[in-house]
């Protein structure tokens, strides 16, 4: 999957300044801006309404966390269950489905 960087404002704030939006700096960037990112790196949710995120996932900053978000999403562990909480650039909290249910092998508390 091909995906742009999100340091472009960063590097080239003339180009955001310009831009009403997240598509304009899109539309706006170059060729270098965008890199391939591995398909076991992205990890997608498709919301109800249907609307999608689409996630790279940082295994060389943080392995363990990619590894326990890697388990819980492969058996649909979010599949049906409401946001409750949302901390900007720090959490996104899920509603409990059922405490008592065990996490999969291989999960980290």
């Amino acid at each position: 999957m091909r995906c742009f960087l999100p340091i472009l404002p960063l590097l080239l704030p003339h180009v955001a300044m310009a831009a009403s939006g997240p598509s304009d700096i899109v539309a706006h960037a170059s060729g270098s801006a965008w890199a391939d990112v591995p398909e076991d790196r992205i990890l997608v949710m498709d919301l109800a309404g249907g609307a999608r995120i689409v996630i790279e996932l940082a295994p060389q900053f943080a392995p363990v966390h990619t590894g326990n978000i890697i388990g819980l999403a492969r058996p649909h562990r979010w599949d049906g269950r409401a946001i409750v909480r949302v901390k900007d650039n720090y959490v996104v909290q899920r509603a409990v489905r059922d405490e008592k249910a065990k996490p999969p092998a291989g999960i980290y508390r």
